[in-house]
Formats: structure tokens, C-alpha cells, sequence
């Protein structure tokens, strides 16, 4: 019975968990608002607009499960996502020219477009555009249909390095490896209290754990039927 119980909490637990990440249409929405914006102020060609679409979902969707994480201050989740944030802005220095990556690192809510204010993390370009259902360009053509085909876990290198011709942004561009890494991180994130813990405690990221709640939680149908089959056994028993 203990059996039982437990797995339907973990089904539960997994609910929670699961609901409290961004959707996969929430990120599409907010990937294409970024990037229309990016599109607007770059003056981005239309293969760029669908190039920039990808990176930006790909980093979007990555940081989704780290958030909750590093609301809490969690120190790797911080380093975490400046990890996913210089992979972004690596692979978008393959597709932007020369001019356009200086004027896109001049704007924060493009750089470094995530914050955290009031307890809630967000993208900074809302305070910028403030009209959430205002765009200037239609959807990418494959807005439905990328699903991350085209990151790093797939390609030794960027995807994207050697698809345009043009003078490339050769400058550092690194925030996780610059010495301005903890100047960056205060202004991201400085009403986040760093979690400081004990040394030699394990920490399990949340995503593991979630995926072994998930797992868990798939065997409740079978657990179901095996409760049922028991009691009514079990009532079946006692008549006689």
C-alpha cells in the first residue's frame, strides 16, 4: 500500500513540476517576439530572420527548466544559464554581420535579455515594447515546426558558421568567460540570493529529478489496476 501510495504522489509531484516549466507554445511566442524585434532594429534579411528565430528558440527553450532553479539562487543554475546565453550569442555572431552583432550588443534587452525583478524572471525587451501582441514581420516559416535541430548537441561546431559570407564580429562576446561576468550577473539577477551550500552536499538539478518522477509516474495505470484487482479479490474473500 506504502507502494501505492508513493507513486501517486510522485504522479502528482510530476504534474506540478511539469506545469510550472514554459510551454512549448509560450516559447515559440516569446522566441518570435525577440526575434522580431532583433529583426526590427538589425535590419535582419529574411534568412537571417529565420536563423535568429532558431537560436533564440534554442536558448528559450533551454532556459525554461533552469529558472525556477535560479530564482532560488541556485549557483549552478546561474552559471548554467550564462552557458546557454554564450552559446546563443556565439551562434548569432555566425549570422549577424560585423555592424549588426556591435548594435545588438549595445542593446541589453538583446544581449542579455533575461532579468529578474520582483521574484519573477522576464524578457527585457517587454520594458522596450510594451505592446505583447504587436509585430512587424509574419511568423518564420518553420515557427511550428523547429524543435532544436539545429544546436549544439547536434553539431560539433555552431550550425550556423560558414552559411554567410560577410565580415563576422571578431571581438570577445563571452559574458560567462569575461571578467565582467559577476558585474553582468548582478544586474541580471542582484535580487537573487545566492543559496550558499555545505560542502560535500550532493544537489540533484531539478530536471533530473523530474525526469525520474515522470518515469515514475508511468507505472500509476498498471499500479491502478493492480490495487483494483486486489480489493476485489480481497472483497470476494471476505463474502465467503
Amino acid at each position: 500500500m506504502k507502494r501505492i501510495i508513493f507513486i501517486f504522489f510522485a504522479a502528482m509531484m510530476s504534474t506540478a513540476v511539469c506545469s510550472a516549466a514554459m510551454s512549448n507554445s509560450k516559447v515559440r511566442k516569446e522566441t518570435r517576439f525577440l526575434t522580431d524585434k532583433m529583426a526590427y532594429e538589425l535590419n535582419l534579411s529574411t534568412e537571417q530572420y529565420n536563423d535568429v528565430y532558431e537560436i533564440n528558440y534554442d536558448f528559450i527553450s533551454g532556459i525554461r527548466y533552469l529558472m525556477d532553479d535560479v530564482l532560488r539562487g541556485e549557483e549552478w543554475a546561474l552559471n548554467r544559464y550564462y552557458d546557454y546565453l554564450d552559446v546563443r550569442n556565439d551562434d548569432l555572431r555566425w549570422v549577424l554581420n560585423n555592424r549588426q552583432y556591435g548594435r545588438f550588443m549595445r542593446a541589453a534587452y538583446f544581449y542579455r535579455p533575461v532579468y529578474v525583478s520582483g521574484g519573477r524572471w522576464s524578457f527585457r525587451v517587454y520594458i522596450t515594447y510594451t505592446n505583447h501582441n504587436h509585430f512587424y514581420f509574419p511568423r518564420p516559416y518553420h515557427y511550428r515546426t523547429y524543435c532544436g535541430g539545429h544546436y549544439r548537441t547536434h553539431y560539433h561546431n555552431s550550425y550556423y558558421r560558414g552559411r554567410y559570407h560577410h565580415p563576422h564580429y571578431t571581438g570577445s562576446w563571452s559574458i560567462r568567460n569575461d571578467k565582467s561576468y559577476h558585474t553582468s550577473r548582478r544586474s541580471d539577477f542582484g535580487s537573487v540570493n545566492i543559496s550558499v551550500r555545505q560542502a560535500g552536499m550532493m544537489y540533484i538539478p531539478r530536471d533530473v529529478v523530474t525526469v525520474v518522477i515522470i518515469v515514475l509516474a508511468q507505472v500509476h495505470v498498471t499500479a491502478v489496476r493492480d490495487v483494483v484487482v486486489w480489493i476485489v479479490a480481497e472483497s470476494r474473500v471476505k463474502r465467503k
